[in-house]
């Protein structure tokens, strides 16, 4: 019973901590036009396959080019599909693909981090190098490359936004 109350009070501190963080940030304006537009994003994320007014996949030849008007908001593309659907589900795969890839990038570079600082010695001064010949490669060029060999597909962006991700 007893150790039941010192985890909730634990998890009550860690929420307390959290809204902490949370109201510090809100309480500059950069911070809280920061935390505002994360937000909307996140919401419409969540929300936008139930707004999207249209198949993001429908390819309409009768409404190529579309100017934006009240029944395509942003107008249409070159295959005639609506922009805004497309704009608003690609948000969706966007944050997930950042989620998971910041995610793959924390857990390999703390393992790396905390290996190398409990061996230490050469084995360090290697590693360094190798982690320094690859921050010396732009981001960009490596993420074109492997894109470009390996397709645009999920599986794919977020290892190699975890692996390049700085």
């Amino acid at each position: 019973m007893e150790s039941n109350l010192i985890t909730e009070d634990k998890q009550k501190n860690k929420l307390e901590k959290a809204f902490e963080i949370l109201k510090t940030m809100a309480s500059k304006p950069s911070g809280l036009i920061g935390l505002t537009i994360v937000l909307f994003h996140v919401i419409l994320a969540l929300i936008s396959p139930y707004i999207a007014p249209y198949d993001y996949k429908a390819i309409s030849p009768n409404t190529m080019l579309l100017a934006p008007s009240a029944e395509h908001w942003f107008g249409t593309d070159s295959l005639g599909r609506d922009v805004f659907t497309r704009t608003i589900l690609g948000g969706r795969t966007a944050l997930t693909v950042t989620f998971f890839g910041s995610l793959i990038a924390l857990l390999w570079g703390g393992l790396l981090g905390i290996f190398c600082g409990l061996v230490g010695g050469k084995i360090d001064d290697v590693v360094m190098r190798v982690v320094d010949a690859f921050l010396s490669i732009p981001w960009i060029l490596a993420m074109l490359l492997i894109v470009s060999l390996l397709g645009t597909s999920t599986e794919v962006l977020i290892p190699a936004l975890g692996f390049f991700l700085r």
